[in-house]
């Protein structure tokens, strides 16, 4: 067995084994120290205890009221390293605590967590005795800032996940297609703050301003260069952003150094662009890059919606038989052209049409001829009409058709044309021909204070036309 005393081992504290070899300790008390971060300093007595970063990483902390060393400190810790040993030295206290980060010898930052405790002060009342311990939290500092980039990550992940989410309920619960772009081009914007965004979508060629954050004035159209980011980013098919390039946008004539342009697709063909615009040069980040990547598979699924909604409403607002809009839809579009009218002073004519005998038709030819009876009426009628007029099946063989911006002499005249056209209508298997009566009204706003009113007057002058033999107007 070795009897031999530990504390008697010449070695130095780096050459000492793991602390599983219970007996190999340190030789001395200064050893001690200097393994575990120790220092002290006694101007007194003149003497200096380092410890083992002080041996390890240079001589910068060999004297830490040499201020020189501090030329090796992280320019953003300097100051504030500075202040706090200077208000120890000022007699504003004896502990001393800080981390900063400084240089080693090979060049690379390290982190320093350093305590001190001032012991004895002179008559000035500098210190001249003092006992610390530095330790190197280097690695700590490397996981605090990974942990930061990954909560950071989090945090922008989850506002992300958040915004997305109410893109997505845009989407469910709005069936209003210009509402439902504002709203995606809100919550964009909330997550990309440039100065200006902008949906445009491709309409015969030119792009049709949507939804925009600056300008108010919407549905605008504009014919882009071949320089425009709009037209880069669909000719690209792809992200594209410009950074640093001023770039002229003739749609609101600014000079803007950062845009990011991505295309709308539909089924994978581009319908449109979502824009957007800072003066500050390298204004989007990867996380803006990444959102408007979804942002604009959003804008494209409300395109689609708006699409099918569209397709459906327009289903739904016309009769099955005749191909005519329904009365709903009509009173929705009379509705619609009696405000406009208000506003403008423009004329509005409505035509009730009521087909003769109709009745008739039905009980001595059945059903189905009276059915292409008004199948071979609805074609005539709209053959005859303009591409601006409006007609709808309102009831049976009634049909309503209103004449935007039309005089009263120009709504006799296609009254008039209408029924000399009908009348070349025949009935199916018989020598017989349908004819029709028209009673004309104009909106009047002094009359007609509901929507019913101009309708209930067209109706009264079609009863009339009516008891005066049929087969005529009457106003």
């Amino acid at each position: 067995m070795n009897n031999s005393n530990p504390m008697e081992d010449p070695e130095s504290i780096e050459a000492l084994e793991p602390v599983e070899e219970v007996f190999s300790i340190p030789c001395d008390y200064e050893a001690a120290l200097q393994y575990l971060g120790l220092f002290e300093k006694d101007l007194v007595k003149g003497t200096v205890i380092s410890n083992c970063l002080w041996d390890k990483h240079g001589p910068f902390l060999e004297d830490i009221m040499n201020e020189k060393w501090l030329a090796d400190v992280h320019p953003d810790d300097r100051d504030r390293l500075v202040y706090a040993w200077r208000s120890v030295v000022e007699g504003q206290g004896n502990v001393f605590v800080s981390e900063y980060r400084i240089k080693n010898t090979d060049g690379d930052w390290i982190w320093i967590l350093n305590k001190a405790v001032v012991i004895e002060r002179d008559p000035q009342g500098f210190p001249v005795h003092y006992v610390g311990i530095d330790i190197d939290i280097t690695d700590k500092k490397h996981l605090e800032e990974k942990l930061y980039e990954f909560q950071k990550m989090a945090e922008e992940k989850a506002i992300e996940a958040e915004s997305l989410r109410v893109a997505s309920a845009v989407l469910l619960t709005s069936l209003d297609f210009d509402e439902a772009l504002q709203r995606i081009l809100q919550q964009a914007s909330y997550m990309i703050p440039s100065q200006r965004a902008s949906i445009y979508i491709i309409s015969d060629k030119t792009f049709q301003l949507m939804a925009d954050t600056v300008l108010k004035k919407k549905k605008m159209f504009f014919s882009f260069p071949s320089t425009h980011p709009c037209m880069q980013a669909l000719t690209s098919g792809s992200l594209l952003v410009f950074e640093n390039t001023p770039i002229e946008l003739p749609d609101i004539g600014d000079l803007l150094n950062s845009v990011m342009a991505m295309p709308i697709r539909i089924k994978g063909e581009p319908k449109g662009v979502i824009m957007f615009q800072d003066d500050h040069v390298g204004f989007f980040e990867t996380v803006h890059k990444r959102l408007i990547l979804s942002f604009a598979d959003y804008i494209g699924i409300a395109l689609q919606n708006a699409d099918y909604y569209g397709q459906a409403r327009q289903e739904a607002s016309k009769d099955t038989l005749t191909g005519m809009y329904t009365r709903r839809w009509f009173l929705e579009q009379l509705k619609r052209l009696i405000a406009e009218s208000k506003k403008s002073h423009g004329p509005l004519a409505l035509l009730l049409l009521d087909l003769d005998h109709f009745k008739l038709v039905n009980d001595q030819y059945g059903h189905l001829v009276g059915d292409e009876v008004l199948v071979r009426f609805s074609n005539n009628v709209r053959q005859m009409l303009r591409s601006s007029d409006i007609c709808c099946r309102y009831g049976g063989e009634e049909f309503i058709v209103l004449l935007p911006d039309t005089q009263k002499d120009k709504a006799i005249s296609i009254g008039e044309r209408l029924i000399e056209s009908i009348h070349t209508i025949q009935i199916p298997s018989s020598d017989d021909f349908i004819s029709v009566s028209i009673g004309l009204a104009l909106y009047d706003s002094e009359l007609d204070d509901q929507l019913e009113d101009i309708i209930e007057r067209a109706d009264r002058c079609l009863y009339r036309a009516k008891d005066m033999g049929r087969n005529r107007l009457v106003y």
